[in-house]
């Protein structure tokens, strides 16, 4: 909500009284690699650019309200991904086999006193009920020690039908695909950040596939690990 207050012309000249807008966000958006080069307003597979399409992950994030729904359409997604103090986000890919994101930088952590000195290619902090369905993650080309492909940190969702995949090989003591952990309020021993995985794929996950720490209640089902190096 913005307050707006206008000025009135001669004669009557002097401000008005303040008027509240509320700007709100798409409960629902589109993302598509296709639409790279669109300028905003332009209509783009029956949406609006910049309103409720974009071509990236981080500005559909941006662009979408808590409680709402990413539709990623099939293509390879760069950059980087990062949702902070979010709430009930789904991202529903196409399918792994139509949906990559391939990063091509990564984030500073920047809590628990980290810094930068680890960063992530999917950062999730201090956040509920972030979800993905039906994408690959492939970090062939940020694979490297101190990385973490998918990062949540106070953070809770459920992941399904993924893939990830080249993250490196285990020589690299921190190159981990996933790392899930919760060390403080609003969690505890009594109540744990709930973090679902079910008929994903992970393989090459560089030293470990999957780390949990801390206040983390964990479930992984029919997700199998695969390595094709010796």
């Amino acid at each position: 909500t913005y307050p707006v207050t206008v000025l009135n012309p001669a004669p009557t000249v002097g401000p008005s009284n303040a008027l509240n807008f509320t700007v709100s966000s798409p409960s629902e958006v589109w993302v598509d690699d296709d639409w790279a080069g669109s300028n905003p307003g332009d209509p783009v597979g029956g949406h609006t650019f910049a309103d409720d399409a974009f071509a990236t992950l981080q500005l559909a994030t941006n662009g979408v309200s808590d409680a709402g729904i990413v539709h990623v359409a099939a293509g390879t997604y760069g950059g980087s991904l990062d949702i902070d103090t979010r709430t009930d986000l789904s991202y529903e890919g196409e399918g792994r086999d139509a949906v990559t994101f391939q990063p091509t930088a990564t984030l500073p952590w920047n809590v628990g006193g980290y810094g930068s000195s680890r960063t992530a290619a999917l950062r999730v902090v201090e956040s509920a009920e972030i979800d993905f369905s039906g994408i690959t993650f492939d970090f062939a080309t940020v694979a490297g020690t101190n990385v973490i492909g998918v990062f949540y940190w106070n953070a809770s969702g459920d992941h399904s039908d993924n893939r990830y995949r080249n993250m490196g090989l285990p020589a690299n003591y921190y190159e981990i695909t996933s790392y899930w952990r919760a060390p403080g309020p609003p969690y505890s021993d009594g109540s744990r950040a709930e973090i679902g995985i079910a008929g994903c794929e992970f393989t090459d996950t560089g030293r470990l596939g999957l780390v949990t720490h801390d206040f983390v209640h964990a479930t992984l089902e029919h997700s199998p690990f695969t390595k094709t190096y010796d």
